[in-house]
């Protein structure tokens, strides 16, 4: 519960401090005095988006700070996940302030954190109900959370699981139809594809591309361009080496020849063996190079110029695909290969898609299932829910007023439609006249009638509130005198189990409560303050007076205001 409230330069709040007793506390006073600022503090505390002029004339920023005990395991577990490691002594403060300029910082013991982190650890710690509220129950979309709170608190309740295991399912089928989806667009023009495929694939197959080719075409055109140059030469060069025919030696022939005649001269001149040697060599080395000549260039040409056309046109044909499929041979060769798995893809779309159509009709099968079960759960926990919320409002003199859940199966195109929440559409209505039908809560409830459906909404739902403080901000509107009495004795009975909270103008509520705070506006230094103050049974006796009897209060009125107050055995106090 909220065990301490401290806020700072919020509207007419200077600095201000609230210690929120157990149980039932209600919160009075004249209009205008600051009952809604202490309201609007604690839902800036709690996260809610508040605008920068909510900050105090003249201050440069505000702050609020609350202080926690009795917090639950869960609230601890979540801010673990996000890196906050809080202490497990059962205490919790958290603190949010604002400067003029709109940055807020957020704090949860002392450390830093988001707004996000922030909004979710207070959801759990404090639940605030206004007639914004009151109002949200003609929200239609709301109602499915409301009978689902409720559901999942019920004696051997299996709702949470079910929910769980059908929200698994359903992402599962979400995600089989995204690929459904994506597939079927995909087959969408699938065989103009294909036939573009083949076509690409069959014009550069037919090519017979080598890895390479270019180059040695390049080098081939080369030769063939020079080939009489290069023929020339090497006639030149073979009879160099070898001769000319009869009667011409070569170089080959010569140096064997000045070989010999110095190897006779070896027994005078024994130098000239080296010397003969060498020239033998030189000799051999001639010829290898002569038949080297003649073997490189040695292919038989009948026609170099056809030969030429030849290798010209297998470079165009390269030279056109590269300016087709890429740059050089070899990406021209992996945009082949690309295809080829790009047509084998197209190819098997057709029995992927079947699968996939297979595999949601299992899925769509077992969401339904789970579906049927969360409806089955549902319809019991609306006729209790009917049957609590019934006597709740009969309590709050509405007992002509008949209270119904509608569950209806959601249906597109004559097909079972599901979303996270299942196929059911849920909605609230009520009969406020016997035999009239039952009808929407917005055609027909007035602001009275939907305070106190929500007050009993909300009292029947205590148990599945993890939050341990309840606020209330003047649901009690459109309501007045015995009724108004017993919605203040529902909150002090809702106070038995929760710390419960509830601003106020009428003195049947408050005199219900265990606590009553008054909240007044003062002067300090020529500015207007609002403060807090926890009346003492004669002052309790005084406020309700006032709210009461107005500009003329009485004996009578003060008698009456005494009878309102309840004291420990439930008897009206005079003092």
């Amino acid at each position: 519960m909220l065990s301490g409230i401290h806020i700072e330069n919020i509207a007419l709040i200077k600095s201000a401090d609230l210690l929120p007793a157990p149980g039932f506390t209600v919160l009075t006073g004249e209009t205008g005095a600051g009952k809604s600022i202490l309201i609007d503090s604690i839902g800036f505390l709690c996260g809610a988006r508040t605008p920068r002029d909510i900050i105090r004339t003249g201050e440069s920023g505000c702050l609020v700070s609350g202080v926690f005990d009795g917090v639950t395991g869960y609230v601890y577990d979540l801010l673990e996940r996000s890196g906050i490691a809080a202490t497990r002594d059962g205490q919790l403060e958290l603190c949010r302030s604002m400067t003029s300029d709109g940055r807020s910082v957020c704090r949860v013991n002392g450390r830093v954190t988001t707004v996000s982190v922030l909004k979710e650890a207070a959801s759990s710690l404090i639940v605030i109900h206004g007639q914004n509220e009151s109002l949200a129950l003609c929200d239609e979309s709301k109602h499915i959370g409301y009978l689902d709170v409720y559901a999942e608190k019920l004696p051997d309740s299996d709702l949470s699981q079910l929910i769980s295991e059908y929200r698994s399912a359903f992402s599962e089928l979400t995600e089989c139809e995204r690929e459904i989806k994506s597939l079927t667009a995909r087959e969408k023009g699938a065989a103009e594809r294909a036939e573009l495929l083949k076509y690409e694939i069959n014009e550069i197959s037919s090519a017979r591309l080598k890895p390479g080719e270019e180059e040695e075409l390049f080098a081939r055109r080369e030769r063939l361009v020079n080939a009489e140059k290069i023929c020339s030469a090497v006639k030149l060069a073979i009879r160099a080496v070898n001769g000319a025919g009869a009667g011409k030696r070569g170089a080959a022939e010569l140096l064997m020849l000045a070989s010999a005649k110095l190897s006779e001269l070896v027994s005078l001149v024994p130098e000239f063996g080296a010397v003969s040697e060498s020239l033998m060599n030189l000799s051999y080395e001639a010829s290898a190079a002569a038949e080297s000549i003649a073997a490189i260039c040695g292919e038989d040409i009948d026609d170099p110029s056809a030969e030429l056309d030849k290798v010209e046109s297998r470079i165009d044909i390269i030279y056109h695909l590269k300016l087709k499929y890429g740059e050089n041979v070899g990406t021209v060769l992996s945009h082949l290969e690309e295809n080829k798995a790009k047509l084998e893809l197209l190819k098997s779309g057709a029995g992927k898609l079947s699968e996939l159509e297979a595999s949601r009709a299992l899925i769509v099968s077992r969401v339904k299932d789970f579906a049927m079960k969360i409806h089955a759960v549902r319809e019991r926990a609306s006729r209790l829910l009917e049957k609590d919320i019934t006597e709740k409002l009969s309590y709050l003199d509405m007992p002509k007023v008949g209270f119904c859940v509608s569950i209806s199966p959601r249906e597109k195109g004559g097909i079972c439609a599901f979303d996270i929440n299942g196929a059911d559409d849920i909605s609230f209505m009520i009969r406020t006249n016997a035999g009239e039908p039952f009808m929407p809560l917005s055609k027909i409830a007035s602001g009275g009638e939907l305070s106190r459906i929500m007050l009993s909404l909300q009292t029947v739902l205590t148990t599945a509130f993890d939050a341990g403080t309840m606020i209330f901000d003047e649901i009690d509107t459109g309501v007045s005198g015995k009724t108004s009495r017993k919605i203040g004795l529902s909150m002090r009975s809702l106070g038995a189990e929760r710390q419960v909270l509830c601003v106020t103008h009428s003195a049947q509520v408050a005199g219900a409560a265990d606590t009553h705070i008054l909240v007044e506006k003062r002067e300090d230094g020529g500015r207007t303050e609002t403060v807090f103050k926890t009346l003492s049974d004669r002052e309790r006796i005084n406020e309700l007076a006032r709210i009461l009897g107005g500009m003329n209060i009485t004996e009578n009125t003060v008698r009456s205001a005494g009878e309102l107050l309840i004291t420990e055995d439930g008897s009206g106090r005079q003092l």
